[in-house]
């Protein structure tokens, strides 16, 4: 039987036996000005202008949320009276740190700060009390699976070297459960967390993924997900904490935190606030960012006047800032991400106007630029980077590994996410129907292929992180776009299709702020 199309994650992943359509537009390669346009609607006598579009076949549904709307948006976050108290509290949670004598205790203080989403906050702090963990060669952990588990995952995922042995000691633990039961499901699920984040050909974390997935699956079943313990076990096997986005995480955690007995009112209140003042922000840039001025551009085309307008602009916006700041011209770079975006739309169109059927490898090197990511992740490098690396530039113009893993990701989540209607509109194949013509298979096993890709991409992806000479902030931006990939597409086309599921994640990141209730006396 044909598998459903529209999947949850979970099985997608635990299972392993397991845009715009933009005009081509050129400009010149000097800096200039913002300017206005002109262009004709006149159409082509081209034999092959009547054929229609794919995408004409399918109505897509108009934005939920209006302009209207997002401009009425006014959070009462963004005022001093918030920031003051913000600041208050931060000072508070900075002085934690210096109460955190055990290991164990630092460990969990930096796992905590990481899901409500405030580290950041804590840079300097969270980095010497990492070094310090590092450095220090006695531990006290050898006979802790949880703790073990807690400080491989937090090191790895800081770009520390560490090795896979330090579970070789828990194997026998693992797999004869005779601790008390509390203590075994905490070390799994601990255990089930850190390995998400292997490299290839990690043999004992693949093996541990497993066998903590299926431990944790019959542990859910008998005990259901009444208590915070197993509302968390359920929230892991749905998605691990490695591929989720970090704000998502925060919302969600925060309401799991509050519930906890041994939970820090200061840092929680910290949480809040920090989570709706980031939201603030977030519900500024959308103001911003969502419509712009048409009237230049009345002869275009109604489909390319956002299209040409903007891009001229925003590319000649960039590279002048660019240039003010270090010196350096980037046009060039930035032409080239825009015009590699083109070329594989046009050898798309290509395919589809000729009946051709690419092999899975011949899809997706075209495929993973059309998905536009290493398009953004060249214009991101430009936004955050305050001086320019020859290395970095040759990383970008070839497509490195760090844009190449993170793009496969979204293009192969959006192929999952989308296949069902875009098998009903007609659309050209993407990457399940040119793997199941390539190999003969049925839909089912071209879904689990594609899924298998996608766990071994993350892997790769992990070792790409600890080895790529990118900044860090670089890095955590691209995996971000993984972690967006799956939060996009976790319950199938969450970007064309508005489900209730995806239209609730969106509000409660944007538009709906956290409830704060104050108190005179903080633990």
């Amino acid at each position: 039987m044909a598998l459903p199309t529209q999947l949850s994650f979970n099985k997608m992943f635990l299972h392993e036996n397991r845009s715009r359509s933009l005009a081509l537009v050129s400009w010149n390669s000097n800096i200039s000005c913002p300017t206005k346009c002109s262009a004709t609607n006149e159409v082509s006598n081209n034999h092959n202008q009547n054929i229609p579009r794919p995408s004409s076949m399918f109505q897509f549904q108009p934005s939920i949320w209006t302009d209207d709307y997002i401009q009425s948006l006014n959070s009462e976050y963004k005022g001093e009276i918030y920031a003051k108290k913000f600041r208050v509290l931060r000072e508070k949670v900075k002085m934690m740190f210096n109460k955190m004598e055990s290991e164990v205790y630092q460990l969990e203080f930096i796992d905590v700060l990481q899901r409500l989403g405030v580290d950041y906050h804590f840079n300097y702090e969270i980095r010497n009390m990492l070094d310090n963990i590092y450095n220090t060669q006695t531990s006290n952990l050898k006979n802790n699976l949880y703790a073990t588990a807690l400080k491989f995952r937090l090191l790895r995922q800081h770009g520390y070297d560490i090795s896979t042995d330090v579970f070789v000691c828990f194997q026998d633990e693992i797999y004869n459960l005779k601790k008390d039961e509390a203590i075994v499901v905490e070390g799994m699920l601990s255990m089930y967390e850190a390995s998400f984040h292997s490299f290839e050909d990690e043999t004992i974390l693949d093996e541990a993924r497993d066998f903590t997935t299926k431990f944790l699956k019959e542990d859910l079943n008998k005990h259901g997900d009444d208590d915070v313990m197993s509302i968390q076990i359920s929230h892991a096997l749905e998605f691990p904490l490695h591929w989720r986005i970090s704000r998502s995480e925060a919302r969600w955690f925060i309401n799991i935190y509050e519930r906890q007995h041994n939970k820090s009112c200061v840092l929680l209140h910290f949480a809040k606030l920090d989570f709706n003042i980031v939201q603030s922000i977030y519900q500024e840039e959308l103001k911003y960012s969502s419509r712009w001025d048409l009237n230049a551009m009345e002869p275009l085309p109604h489909h390319m006047k956002i299209c040409f307008h903007a891009l001229y602009n925003f590319v000649n916006e960039i590279s002048f800032e660019t240039l003010k700041r270090s010196g350096n011209n980037i046009t060039s770079y930035l032409k080239k991400g825009w015009t590699d975006l083109c070329k594989s739309f046009l050898i798309e169109a290509k395919w589809y106007h000729n009946g051709y059927t690419p092999s899975f490898e011949e899809y997706l090197e075209n495929a993973m630029i059309n998905i536009g990511v290493p398009n953004v992740l060249i214009h991101t490098y430009f936004f955050i980077s305050n001086t320019l690396k020859m290395e970095d530039l040759a990383s970008l113009e070839e497509n490195s590994n760090l844009i190449r893993y993170p793009a496969i990701l979204l293009r192969l989540a959006n192929d999952l996410g989308t296949n069902k209607r875009e098998k009903e509109m007609g659309d050209y194949p993407k990457s399940i129907q040119c793997y199941m013509k390539e190999t003969g298979s049925s839909e089912e096993e071209a879904f689990e292929y594609v899924k298998s890709t996608m766990y071994s991409t993350w892997r790769k992806l992990n070792k790409e992180s600890h080895i790529s000479s990118f900044s860090t902030s670089f890095i955590e931006i691209a995996m971000n776009i993984g972690r967006m990939a799956l939060f996009m597409y976790q319950h199938g086309d969450g970007h064309s299709i508005q489900d209730s599921k995806i239209q609730n994640g969106i509000m409660s990141l944007i538009f709906q702020a956290i409830p704060i209730i104050y108190t005179t006396h903080h633990k």
